[in-house]
């Protein structure tokens, strides 16, 4: 049974005592940047400093979301005797969100012969890919 995706965003903006002006913060899952009060009223200066904020956080969610489809992908072909092996180099992406990475795994028999690697089998290799005209957020 195919599944469906929820994808949340909540931003917020409001008033802060808080002084480290323009650092990117992340913590709990969450971003956060502090602006003064001329750059808040600013269409276009709030408009980049949501942007900035958001796409750190977007980029660590669909970083963890293909990993985990990654391990899924390989557990489901993974045979008795097999063992999973998170990939050494990451994948790397250089996409609308900006360059982010995620882990890939392979699954190995016994003799330690690679029978499944996320990055080359179920994920598009980069080297394959026709080049097409993206759309979207990135110019």
């Amino acid at each position: 049974m195919n599944s469906n995706y929820k994808i949340e965003v909540k931003i917020d903006i409001k008033t802060t005592n808080e002084n480290q002006l323009n650092e990117i913060q992340g913590y709990n899952d969450s971003f956060s940047m502090i602006i003064n009060q001329n750059d808040a009223e600013s269409i276009d200066k709030i408009e980049k400093a949501a942007l900035m904020v958001t796409f750190p956080a977007i980029r660590k969610s669909v970083s963890k979301h293909l990993s985990d489809v990654s391990l899924q992908k390989a557990i489901e072909k993974k045979q008795q005797n097999d063992f999973i092996h998170i990939n050494e180099n990451p994948y790397r992406i250089d996409g609308e969100i900006g360059r982010f990475s995620f882990c890939t795994h392979s699954i190995y028999d016994e003799s330690n012969k690679c029978n499944y690697n996320t990055a080359k089998d179920f994920f598009t290799s980069k080297k394959e890919m026709n080049i097409i005209k993206q759309l979207g957020l990135k110019k």
